[in-house]
């Protein structure tokens, strides 16, 4: 079954994010840190049935811990500034450092897609093989 992970607006989702008020060493007070991202990834499945794409899709929920320990402050970006790709990148970022955790997400979102293939159709009253 071919598949597709897109890391776009379209099918990445960030669906929550927990923020702090953080001190660092020399005193400085940051505001706004990003200390957590909960995330949705989208997979598409693009086997063809009947010749069109079957059209199933599968999602996994993921949430990424940052530690204020990364903060880099020459490259610090307050809160109210951030932009999603900045930080769906930091996400994508702890994500494909960690290949088994890659292929887990990819894994669920499969099974996700499978148990709807499962599903040949629904018979309704009428067209059992036997009549009505």
């Amino acid at each position: 079954m071919a598949m597709t992970y897109t890391w776009t607006n379209s099918a990445w989702n960030v669906q929550t994010m927990q923020l702090i008020n953080n001190v660092n060493v020399s005193g400085t007070t940051l505001s706004g840190v990003v200390i957590n991202v909960g995330w949705k990834l989208t997979g598409a499945d693009t086997t063809t049935v009947t010749s069109s794409p079957s059209g199933l899709s599968g999602s996994f929920f993921g949430a990424t811990p940052f530690s204020t320990g990364m903060i880099d402050l020459t490259a610090f970006t307050d809160y109210q500034d951030l932009t999603q790709d900045e930080v769906i990148g930091w996400v994508k970022e702890v994500v494909y450092a960690n290949p088994p955790y890659q292929e887990h997400i990819y894994d669920q979102i499969q099974a996700s897609i499978n148990t709807q293939i499962q599903v040949l159709c629904t018979v309704n009253t009428g067209q059992f093989p036997w009549g009505s």
